[in-house]
């Protein structure tokens, strides 16, 4: 037989035994817990990296596409070369056609004076 203290005893042990348990079964449930998202957020970083290296090959493509362009590529001695030409020419200076239309009209009007002022001047663009 048991006397009462070692019954008492048994009881508090049993007590302890069972609040240990419970703490071992909240620890387990939370570790898978967190281990649950801790492997989503590994999955969701290895998808995210995936993508990161797709983009990368996709820019060492365009850039070799580029690479491979270059020797087409005006020099600066070129560039330089044109704007030269292109002072030399001075394309501003330049009559448009509509500013030739104008001065034409203009000086008809000029010569014929007032009779000048009944007579229209044909334009490619106009339509009559």
């Amino acid at each position: 037989m048991i006397d009462s203290y070692t019954e008492k005893s048994l009881k508090v042990l049993e007590n302890r035994l069972s609040v240990v348990e419970n703490i071992v079964e909240s620890i387990r449930n939370t570790s898978e817990y967190e281990t649950k998202i801790i492997e989503e957020k590994l999955k969701k970083i290895d998808e995210d990296l995936k993508s990161i290296k797709q983009q990368l090959e996709d820019i060492k493509i365009k850039i070799r596409a580029i690479q491979d362009q270059m020797p087409l590529f005006a020099t600066i001695e070129k560039v330089k070369s044109l704007e030269k030409y292109i002072d030399i020419i001075d394309p501003f200076s330049y009559l448009t056609k509509k500013e030739a239309e104008r001065l034409i009209e203009k000086k008809i009007k000029e010569i014929l004076g007032s009779k000048g002022d009944k007579i229209k001047v044909y334009k490619e663009d106009q339509t009559y």
